[in-house]
């Protein structure tokens, strides 16, 4: 390899290797019935698009929450799937995204 390609890839595997994992929890919802999906992931692109071509057809990524840790993350999607408060209180502060599907985006493209 001529020298200036190997200094490309060592600069990219070390680019690599110096990412930061974030993983997130994310809420879809059916633009019908208002209802909602709360998951996790550490690819949010990849996975909404994974629910477009299976499960959810159609609901749109209403709110995410980004973390450096995955356990913070399972936990957080854990309290808001089994803990009506949790919820509840998201509901309550995304009252007008929840509400009012013409003006959110698809999610990501």
């Amino acid at each position: 390899m001529p020298r200036s390609t190997l200094a490309f890839e060592r600069d990219k595997a070390s680019r690599k290797q110096n990412r930061i994992a974030v993983f997130y929890v994310y809420l879809l919802q059916d633009p019908v019935s208002g209802r909602i999906y709360i998951g996790y992931t550490s690819n949010l692109k990849q996975r909404y698009h994974q629910h477009q071509g299976s499960k959810h057809p159609g609901w749109a990524l209403k709110y995410y929450e980004a973390y450096a840790s995955e356990d913070d993350a399972r936990k957080r999607e854990q309290k808001l799937k089994h803990h009506g408060s949790g919820v509840k209180e998201l509901k309550k502060r995304l009252e007008n995204s929840l509400a009012n599907e013409s003006q959110s985006g698809a999610g990501p493209q």
